[in-house]
Formats: structure tokens, C-alpha cells, sequence
């Protein structure tokens, strides 16, 4: 019943994908907008509410944007790697928000010839400063990316999961048409269906324990050569809260992939609770991938120092 109740100044807004109505109009001397949570109905109705705004002359005027994705770096330390050219350009409005991938960084301002040769200076500047952890300057996941890359080179890719127990397969297959790259994958969960299913050996698993470098490596090579596939990602961590050692704490993950040239790994301790570690273990396997499509199958994507990076 109250969401057909209105207060006295707002509009109501049809919700076509549900009950609740968006409201827009003036409260107290400002204009307000309200929208549902419901992701999906906020973004239904976002249209509507925009035009009912820019038919008043509400919106302002027409701002300059431009927007750096990227994933394997905390926030902060990305706040921290832009600061000097952020304090360089205090006319432009920045903002930084995390998401399921990583780290997204918009910079704006409104459309005069001062702001717009400031903005040209500072998206050299940070393309520059972020280099490869940047994986789109659109709105398009990390997914995405990577699907795009795997149908334009023609090549099929497969998975090996410990720790994410099948998080990394479920978020390379969310997009349509991820059946043109994606052949399937191996939910190893146990050191027995490492070596039955992966084929990892026991002087692996013995010396070196599960979670290592040298267990998703052989991951990575029995995953491929058992799907038959161009690329395949391993992975295998201590999500927490509990499992941790002293030499392996919680939050230590492997990754590797196995390309046609090569094997690489790279080995992480990752810093949040079980879920975020789990979350953060497939961004960084699959904007590993991302990497290396986008340079050559023979060049490792952990070149580089990362955050959160652990050397072997």
C-alpha cells in the first residue's frame, strides 16, 4: 500500500520491470530523485528519470569523462599511484569505487577549453602511470574483455579449480556466446581429484603441498592437454578462515596458465575474508589471461611487481 503513497512535490515514475514507482520532484527546496535498490528496476527507470531532469533544465551542463578500469591493485594504493597528477588538476572532479574486478578511476569535468586540454594531459598521464593493470576504458566487465580477445585470436580456453570451486568457470560463462571459447573445466577439490582428473603427481602434492606453485602448474598442463584447448587457468588457495600456516598463510593463492608456449605461475596472498579471497582469486586469474591476449602467448603477465603479489 505505501508504494502507491506520494509525497506532495514528486512525480511518480513507471517501473516497468516492477511495483515500485521511481519518484523525481522537489523536497524542502532541492530536487530529489528516488529510485528502488533493486538493480534491475533502478536501472529501468533511470531513463525516465533523466528526461524528466533534462526537460526541466536540471542536469547542467555537458561534462567531459573518462573512465580507467583495472584489476590487481587495492584502492588505496591506486589513489596513491595517481595523487601527483590528481594534485596537478584540482579543476577536475576524480573518483574511485571498487568492484567485483577491481579498481575503477573516473575523471571528470564540465566541457570548456581549459578542462578539456587539462583532461587530455591527465589521460596520458595515468594511462602512463597504470600501464597494463588497466583492462578497459569502457563499461565492459573483465569478462568481457577477455571473451572479446579469445573469439577475435580463434582460441578456446579451459579451467582447473581448487579454491574458487567453480566461481571462475561461472564468471567466464556469464556473457552469451561464451560457448565459442569456453570447452569446460575441472572442479578439483581434493588432492584425489587433483591427481585423478588433473593427472598431479604425488611427489607434487607430497613435496610441495596443494596449495603451490608446482601443484597449479601441473594444473594448468593437465587441464589443457586433458580439454585439448589453446589456454587453461589453475588455480588452488587457503580462502580462510581457517587451513593457514605459518609458510602459508591464510589468503596464499597460486595461479598459473598454461598457454601453447608456455607455463606460468604466480603465487598471491590476498588480504580479505573467504569470500573476498575468492573473489579476488578469479579477477586475478582472469585479468592474467587478459594480459597475456593481449601481448603473446610467450611472455608471462606477471612481469611486473603487483600489490599483492608474492614472489617464488
Amino acid at each position: 500500500q505505501n508504494q502507491s503513497l506520494v509525497p506532495t512535490g514528486m512525480t511518480p515514475l513507471n517501473n516497468p520491470v516492477g511495483s515500485a514507482p521511481g519518484l523525481v520532484g522537489q523536497l524542502a527546496g532541492r530536487w530529489v530523485v528516488v529510485l528502488p535498490g533493486v538493480p534491475a528496476e533502478m536501472t529501468a527507470i533511470l531513463p525516465a528519470a533523466l528526461d524528466w531532469l533534462a526537460g526541466r533544465d536540471l542536469l547542467g551542463g555537458r561534462r567531459l569523462s573518462l573512465l580507467w578500469r583495472t584489476a590487481q591493485v587495492p584502492e588505496m594504493h591506486r589513489v596513491q599511484r595517481c595523487r601527483e597528477i590528481r594534485e596537478r588538476h584540482p579543476g577536475l572532479s576524480w573518483s574511485w569505487w571498487l568492484t567485483q574486478w577491481g579498481v575503477d578511476l573516473r575523471v571528470s569535468g564540465p566541457q570548456t577549453p581549459d578542462i578539456q586540454e587539462a583532461m587530455q594531459g591527465v589521460e596520458q598521464a595515468i594511462s602512463a602511470e597504470l600501464g597494463n593493470l588497466v583492462f578497459s576504458r569502457r563499461l565492459e566487465s573483465l569478462p568481457q574483455v577477455v571473451q572479446h580477445l579469445l573469439e577475435e585470436q580463434g582460441n578456446t580456453l579451459s579451467v582447473a579449480e581448487s579454491c574458487t570451486a567453480g566461481l571462475l568457470a561461472a564468471s567466464l560463462t556469464e556473457q552469451p556466446g561464451a560457448s565459442v571459447f569456453f570447452r569446460g573445466g575441472m572442479l578439483a577439490y581434493s588432492d584425489q581429484m587433483k591427481r585423478e582428473l588433473l593427472g598431479v603427481s604425488d611427489e607434487i602434492l607430497d613435496g610441495h603441498g596443494a596449495v603451490s606453485e608446482a601443484t597449479v602448474l601441473a594444473m594448468a598442463q593437465g587441464c589443457r592437454m586433458r580439454l585439448q584447448t589453446d589456454f587453461a587457468l589453475a588455480v588452488s588457495g587457503i580462502a580462510g578462515p581457517d587451513g593457514g600456516t605459518a609458510a602459508k598463510p591464510v589468503g596464499t593463492t597460486f595461479i598459473a596458465l598454461a598457454t601453447p608456449q608456455a607455463v606460468f605461475a604466480g603465487g598471491y596472498r590476498f588480504p580479505a575474508d573467504r569470500w573476498r579471497n575468492r573473489l579476488l582469486t578469479v579477477a586475478t586469474a582472469v585479468d592474467s589471461l587478459r594480459r597475456v591476449l593481449e601481448t603473446a602467448p610467450d611472455q608471462s603477465p606477471w612481469n611486473r611487481p603487483d600489490v599483492w603479489r608474492w614472489p617464488s
